[in-house]
């Protein structure tokens, strides 16, 4: 499995919010967990896509999958 590079993540300052969930997704792609996007946004969020979430529930969930992101490449 390809590891997530710590080193591409940048500040929200830096990066705007709606272009955060498209990095992180794509990231989640790349790393073949794209599975596990859906099912979080689906049972923990009632939502389809991203772009159903509140601003509140966007930022939570981008927080969540960034967590996870760092937390599986470093197995």
């Amino acid at each position: 499995m390809p590891r997530f590079d710590v080193n591409r993540l940048q500040h929200e300052h830096k990066m705007p919010a709606g272009n955060r969930a498209g990095r992180l997704h794509a990231e989640a792609q790349h790393q073949d967990l794209a599975v596990l996007w859906d099912m979080i946004l689906a049972v923990d969020y009632h939502a389809a896509s991203v772009d159903a979430l509140s601003p509140d529930a966007r930022e939570d969930f981008c927080d969540v999958i960034e967590v996870l992101l760092r937390t599986l490449a470093q197995d």
